[in-house]
Formats: structure tokens, C-alpha cells, sequence
């Protein structure tokens, strides 16, 4: 397990979880990666999708290799509910997420699918992340650095498989989520951010 980020802004989560085991308290906690899908609070995938829709330039970290995970919003729900029926994800803590990793190259072309895109269609420009500020690195969605959990914990303590694969999600959340948006502007000035630093 890697050790806490002291400055990070989820250190919160932690402090948490060590207050409820010293006061006792039962407790089951829920670490997910990256949550995508329909109804979602934060999408990521949108980010993605706005971009290939408009035929714009996706801005690409250095050569697209680094590797994140995404867990289906409605996966995470389904395995948050499940926890009530077993005794043994008392006091405990799960990652939870889709079952693979994937590169943000990957992704992209993933996404590009789901719009009926081929790779020769899309037009990727690269920036150099290892340069960018930290108030520039804010202008893209996913942390950029390799972020990757393993699930094995959660699908044996609570004999559960996340229903959702990486294309048929990014597809149900286009399908019931950005398709209704399509006929906004968006507004991608900001990926000049990136570019800049």
C-alpha cells in the first residue's frame, strides 16, 4: 500500500477512517479511483467527449502512456449497497473501480469509438506535463501521473465483478448523459493553459 500524501486534498477520507476505528464506531470505507458515467458530479469523460465532437485538438500528456482507472458510477453504487449484506466489510477499507487500467491514449481513442471516430480522425496534440505549474495541471481532468488501484480485495470480500467495461461505459454515459448536451458550445480556450506553462 502506498503511503498517504500528507498534502493531499482527500487526507480528509483518511483522518476519518482512523477517528471511526478509535471511537469504535463500525464503519466501511470506500476508496474509488476515477467515477464515470451518467449522473456523474465530476465528468471527465464530458471533457473528452466535448473535444472529439467539435473536432478539436485533444491535448495529450508527453506520449500518452501514463495509466489511470475509472469505475463506473453505477458499478461503485451497486458494490456500495452490496457491503450491507456482508459482515466481513465491517471496519473495513476497498478501492473500488473498473477492473483494468488504461493509458490516456487509450482512453482517448476509446472515447473516440464511442463517437463512431477512428484514430485517423482525431487529432492529438501533445504538452509537456512535467513542466506545467500546478494551478496549469488543473487544466486537465485526470491526475497525470500513473494512478492505478488493485480491486482484488473488494470483488473476494464481497463476491462482486463490475458489471461495466471501459468502452460500454464511456458509451452509456454518452448515450444517457452528454448526447442531451450536444447542441451546447463548448468552450476548450482552456486547454491553451496547458501549452503555455
Amino acid at each position: 500500500m502506498d503511503p498517504i500524501d500528507p498534502n493531499s486534498r482527500h487526507k480528509g477520507k483518511f483522518e476519518t477512517e482512523n477517528w471511526l476505528k478509535n471511537q469504535k464506531i463500525p464503519y466501511t470505507s470506500f476508496r474509488p479511483t476515477y467515477i464515470y458515467g451518467p449522473g456523474n458530479y465530476n465528468k471527465i469523460e464530458n471533457w473528452f467527449f466535448e473535444r472529439l465532437f467539435t473536432k478539436k485538438s485533444i491535448p495529450i500528456p508527453g506520449d500518452g502512456s501514463l495509466i489511470t482507472q475509472l469505475g463506473h458510477v453505477s458499478d461503485l453504487t451497486d458494490v456500495m449497497i452490496r457491503c450491507m449484506n456482508f459482515e466481513n466489510s465491517k471496519n473495513n477499507i476497498y478501492n473500488c473501480s473498473g477492473e483494468k487500467g488504461v493509458t490516456m491514449k487509450g482512453l482517448i481513442y476509446y472515447c473516440a469509438n464511442v463517437l463512431g471516430l477512428n484514430q485517423n480522425e482525431i487529432s492529438l496534440r501533445t504538452f509537456d506535463y512535467q513542466k506545467l505549474d500546478p494551478k496549469s495541471r488543473k487544466g486537465f481532468p485526470i491526475r497525470l501521473n500513473h494512478y492505478q488501484t488493485d480491486i482484488s480485495k473488494i470483488k473476494r470480500d464481497l463476491e462482486w465483478e463490475p458489471t461495466f467495461d471501459l468502452y460500454n461505459g464511456l458509451k452509456d454515459s454518452f448515450v444517457n448523459d452528454f448526447d442531451n448536451k450536444k447542441s451546447e458550445e463548448f468552450d476548450v480556450n482552456s486547454d491553451q493553459i496547458l501549452f503555455n506553462s
